[in-house]
């Protein structure tokens, strides 16, 4: 812990920057995190049968057509 507080008397001077790269990094996980959801309802439409609706966050399965599976790739 002490070593900790001695990196962060560097860090002092810097403290905006540091922040907003914590920030940054926090809104990078978040994101990238969100495109495996968003993919999830293109893999479900191939790999279920035609008729099933599986539960997903945000009821994303709305987004694509269907019956029309290349205008969902192309989304």
């Amino acid at each position: 812990m002490d070593d900790f507080k001695r990196l962060l008397k560097y860090v002092r001077p810097f403290w905006l920057i540091f922040l907003f790269a914590i920030v940054a990094m926090f809104l990078g996980a978040v994101f990238e995190t969100a495109t495996g959801i968003l993919l999830v309802p293109i893999f479900d439409q191939f790999f279920q049968s035609p008729g099933a609706q599986s539960a997903l966050p945000f009821d994303l399965n709305r987004l694509i057509p269907p019956d029309d599976w290349y205008r969902a790739w192309l989304m």
